[in-house]
């Protein structure tokens, strides 16, 4: 069921799909960007047996949470039955995907319930895995060891990073002593100003991702035993977005207009346009319309052609929407200029009279000079019935 509402929303009941919404008047017919509404139910995590793990002092574990997925983004916290939070470090990380890591274990890392809590804000949902009993011994033989990743594996992997979103990178090792992080840009520097770091300098962040961030990335983690490396080839490729975004626009008859959407987007965006919400391929053919990929050119304009135009870009990472006004208008000539103004001047000198105007198509223009007898000496009234909107005379 749909509901429409008195404040111009609409409530869904049971509905999935696209939709948009439609403002008419006169003028025209807008169209809003496309709302793809889905549904689900709560997910849940299957029901399963309680894990147990039985380690020594100086291993490494990952606990794994998980979660069930779902369409909407959830946030994870390792917590305790009890809801204790489990004290994070540089020894102890919880990773982007949700799991607990440990470099190497101590004794006081045994617990009884270690528990992932996935939180669905959207839902204002919280759900739980079963929880997790650890219990670490003591060894008599702890081993040092250099640093192994954890996360990721191997030596390197590739990132896609989308223009103008974060690009956060990971490396998570085991080792023992404790590994650190370092980073670095292999083939350049570091974005100066957007780029920050989590997790115990674990996660490299750069924000508001730009063309020039493509590239090599690396992490060096290392401790007093060795080090080791993983790099990151990243490509950054862009939704499309605005060069210059499309302005509303008033025209004459007659004018031949130009509309562009300027915009850019990696892969290229494929473009379609509409008028007054009507895809262009399912109105009549016009001879006066012509459309070339981002432009339209619109030839000998018209009254009628008065509408709101809409071009729409789409490529995998998103779609971009513009609505532009297009007014083709015929408006009579009026002078704005008080009738009847005087001027009075000095012989020989400058004198600039004023006629304002305005009309669509614009106003042709012309002066009439009326000859008037004065006491003082021959004056001349000089009237404008339609007139260039400056008038310089040399005296």
């Amino acid at each position: 069921m749909v509901i429409a509402t008195s404040n111009n929303s609409i409530s869904f009941r049971g509905y999935q799909g696209v939709y948009r919404c439609y403002a008419s008047n006169n003028g025209g017919t807008a169209v809003s960007n496309a709302i793809n509404l889905k549904t689900e139910s709560t997910p849940k995590w299957p029901k399963a047996s309680v894990q147990q793990f039985k380690k020594e002092e100086g291993e490494s574990l990952v606990l794994q949470c998980n979660p069930p997925t779902s369409i909407a983004s959830s946030m994870i916290i390792w917590m305790t039955s009890t809801l204790a939070n489990i004290k994070l470090s540089e020894r102890v990380s919880q990773g982007l995907d949700g799991n607990l890591y440990f470099s190497n274990l101590l004794e006081d890392d045994s617990l009884e319930d270690y528990s992932c809590y996935a939180q669905l804000p959207g839902t204002r949902t919280i759900i739980q895995k079963e929880p997790i009993s650890l219990k670490v011994t003591t060894s008599n033989s702890v081993r040092f060891r250099k640093p192994r990743l954890l996360h990721p594996r191997g030596q390197g992997s590739s990132r896609l990073a989308l223009r103008g979103r974060p690009l956060n990178l990971e490396c998570i090792a085991e080792g023992l002593p404790t590994p650190s992080v370092h980073w670095e840009r292999l083939d350049g520097n570091l974005p100066a100003g957007r780029v920050s770091y989590q997790n115990f300098n674990k996660t490299l962040t750069v924000h508001d991702v730009a063309e020039e961030d493509d590239g090599e990335y690396r992490c060096v983690v290392l401790n007093r035993q060795g080090r080791v490396t993983h790099t990151y080839s990243v490509t950054v490729e862009a939704a499309p977005y605005w060069v210059r975004k499309p302005q509303n626009g008033r025209y004459l008859p007659g004018e031949n207009v130009l509309l562009d959407c300027d915009m850019d987007a990696k892969p290229k965006a494929h473009i379609v346009w509409s008028v007054n919400g009507v895809l262009l391929n399912e109105t009549d053919p016009d001879r006066r319309r012509t459309v070339t990929g981002s432009r339209m050119v619109l030839t000998a304009v018209k009254p009628e052609d008065t509408a709101v135009y809409q071009c729409e870009a789409e490529n995998t990472h998103g779609k971009l929407l513009a609505n532009f006004y297009m007014q083709v208008i015929e408006l009579p000539a009026q002078i704005f200029t008080t009738s009847g103004k005087e001027y009075q001047f000095v012989e020989k000198q400058t004198v600039y009279m004023q006629c304002e105007n305005f009309g669509a198509p614009t106003p042709k223009i012309a002066w009439s000079k009326e000859e008037m007898v004065s006491i003082y000496d021959t004056m001349f009234l000089y009237t404008c019935p339609l007139c260039h909107p400056t008038l310089h005379i040399e005296t």
